[in-house]
């Protein structure tokens, strides 16, 4: 049985259990009477209905993606977080006091009163407490989502050929350009990548989120990147989406078609289930990509036969490939090594816990292999976060991010 299907259930049913609960605590009674206590109330009352509220602007109304309306949605995640854990608060408290009532019951005492000063007080300690993660979800949806983070990965590799040694690849992924909104924000990222001053640039998918002409403002900024050995890519799932044209099989291959054109507009030459050879000096390594390759639903364009097919079996590969599923299940059992496969795609759902000795994220329910650097039989897989967002208009935890590789040879 898989039980992913009945997560997103269990998670509604849980929220409005746990907002029955809340609204039963009354935790604007935390503030002083007057009008402290009568905004705070009127601001409570008005969170109960926000989320009915954006989900049916969402339903009934085309959403235009604006800064102000990606911030409406993102406090759509920003207030269902805060009930969830103001109602956890509660609850805790509530089952610490039945415990303690218990234990005076069983030892026959007469159980402490809890006074009214002393429930606004636990009040105020869960509001102040809630305050933190709040304050983190707000900058996830306004700075978060911009903040691009370059992480430097030093890999070695006994059979590198000498010559590349020190050698520098940078990889984005996931742009999904119909989310951004702002033209600054993009700028900054593709900035970064720029003072990289990286030998390759590679991108791992999703360019759009469905329309091949949301790319089109930012073409000219990822157009402008260089770097001495090319700049490459690969599709990602959302590459081949319908871009609106739902049923209309002509239209979807002319929206395919006319994203695969606008890699083009970047400066990205694609590497659909082929291999390009990259020489310095009379040596070799070979760059190969394929088409996105997912578990279903996700299309399984992929053909790694294909793309490894004018590659030596003994020659250094590094393989561009969006989804990291298709590590596990076609790359590492392939007879042809590839030394280091990039992948994206997860984002590491955009939400959660990124420290350097310990992250998490509910994409790992899903996802065995869903950020950073993982090592199988002297291959590696390395996912990255990605520069853009999908859906929910923030980063919360898992920014976005630059990956740079320094290749080096050594440990014979």
């Amino acid at each position: 049985m898989d039980v992913r299907r009945f997560v997103f259930p269990g998670i509604i049913v849980i929220y409005f259990f746990a907002l029955w609960f809340l609204n039963q605590q009354q935790p604007y009674e935390a503030f002083p009477e007057g009008m402290p206590r009568t905004i705070a109330q009127g601001l409570f009352q008005l969170s109960l209905y926000y989320i009915p509220g954006v989900i049916a602007y969402l339903i009934f109304f085309r959403r235009r993606i604006t800064p102000l309306s990606n911030i409406i949605v993102g406090m759509m995640v920003v207030v269902f977080a805060t009930q969830l854990l103001l109602s956890l608060y509660f609850f805790l408290v509530h089952l610490g006091w039945n415990i303690q009532q218990a234990f005076f019951y069983l030892q026959d005492q007469q159980p402490p009163h809890w006074s009214e000063a002393r429930l606004i007080s636990i009040k105020q300690i869960g509001l102040a407490l809630t305050a933190i993660p709040f304050s983190y979800f707000i900058y996830g949806i306004t700075k978060g989502k911009y903040n691009y983070q370059v992480n430097h990965i030093p890999l070695v590799f006994p059979d590198l050929p000498e010559i590349f040694h020190g050698f520098k690849l940078l990889q984005i992924s996931d742009i999904h350009s119909g989310s951004f909104d702002s033209m600054k924000g993009v700028k900054k990222g593709i900035q970064k990548i720029s003072e990289q001053n990286a030998d390759l640039l590679v991108f791992t998918g999703d360019l759009v989120n469905g329309r091949a002409d949301e790319i089109l403002p930012f073409a000219p900024h990822f157009a402008a990147l260089r770097a001495p050995f090319g700049k490459y890519a690969v599709t990602g799932n959302h590459d081949y989406s319908s871009g609106g044209a739902y049923g209309d099989q002509e239209a979807w291959r002319a929206n395919v078609q006319a994203v695969q054109d606008n890699y083009g507009k970047c400066g990205f030459e694609l590497l659909n289930n082929r291999a390009v050879a990259l020489t310095k000096e009379g040596e070799t390594i070979y760059l190969t990509g394929v088409e996105n390759w997912g578990k279903p639903p996700f299309p399984q364009y992929g053909d790694l036969n294909l793309a490894l097919r004018d590659v030596p079996d003994d020659g250094f590969k590094v393989l561009l490939s969006h989804d990291p599923s298709h590590w596990d299940e076609k790359v590492l059992p392939h007879q042809s090594k590839v030394h280091l496969t990039l992948s994206g795609h997860t984002h590491g759902m955009q939400f959660g816990l990124n420290f350097k000795h310990f992250k998490w994220s509910p994409i790992q329910l899903v996802y065995p292999r869903w950020a950073g650097l993982y090592e199988e039989a002297r291959q590696f897989l390395y996912v990255n976060r990605g520069f853009g967002w999908l859906a929910f208009p923030g980063r919360i935890g898992m920014y976005p991010e630059i990956s740079v590789f320094e290749l080096r040879r050594g440990g014979e």
